[in-house]
């Protein structure tokens, strides 16, 4: 899938957090284990965190990492945006001169408006590539001319992009509940327009919406 990814180095670094191991997800033929902390783990933690992979989809469950940066690299947004148990979230990686990441804002945009008044909450985080991507200003004009009413987190200096270990513009990623990332598609939603991820991501979307805010058991991959 051309430009799938912008072309990059920036998310190829280990990040802080050990959340998703994109690489091994991404290379892995059917199923990848994100790598964990010294101690090892139960037979049953291991298998909660197993991500599998059917093309560009992911699923899997893991704790999400927060999101870092104050309130002066947010845009439409009063403060900056913090994961709430109880709430769907859905996060996308973007740049505004990537293709592939512009051509997934109207999926988004349609979501937003599906979604109205329910408990989920959308967030663009916007890491640069390019000088011009770099500046906030630009940033600022591109929410603004793509119609964007959502927060928007800039990511200057990566650092949200290496605590989530990414690697492509587009990547959208969906939290639950509990605050565990459930699934990501990595590409456009629609590649060629038969990917088919668009409906996925929204049926998953309302999945997730259904579930308790709170439960004793493991939630269903």
């Amino acid at each position: 899938m051309k430009r799938l990814l912008h072309t990059t180095t920036p998310g190829r670094r280990a990040g802080a957090v050990l959340l998703l191991l994109l690489s091994a997800a991404a290379t892995a033929a059917t199923t990848a284990t994100p790598a964990r902390a010294q101690g090892g783990a139960s037979k049953t933690e291991a298998a909660a965190d197993k991500a599998t992979r059917e093309g560009p989809l992911v699923t899997l469950r893991h704790p999400v990492p927060p999101l870092t940066g104050d309130k002066s690299l947010w845009i439409n947004a009063e403060k900056p945006v913090a994961f709430e148990k109880g709430r769907v979230y859905v996060v996308h990686f973007w740049t505004f001169g990537c293709v592939n990441c512009v051509r997934n804002l109207p999926h988004y945009d349609a979501w937003v408006k599906r979604f109205a008044g329910r408990d989920v909450t959308f967030v663009g985080v916007h890491t640069p590539e390019t000088e011009s991507e770099k500046e906030i200003e630009n940033v600022r004009a591109a929410v603004k001319k793509r119609g964007i009413t959502y927060p928007v987190l800039f990511d200057p200096k990566n650092e949200n992009w290496n605590r989530w270990q990414q690697q492509w513009w587009p990547t959208v990623y969906l939290i639950d509940k509990q605050g565990r990332v459930r699934y990501y598609w990595m590409g456009e939603l629609e590649w060629k327009g038969s990917a088919g991820g668009e409906a996925k991501m929204r049926g998953f979307i309302e999945k997730l919406l259904a579930e308790p805010a709170t439960t004793k058991t493991r939630a269903p991959l």
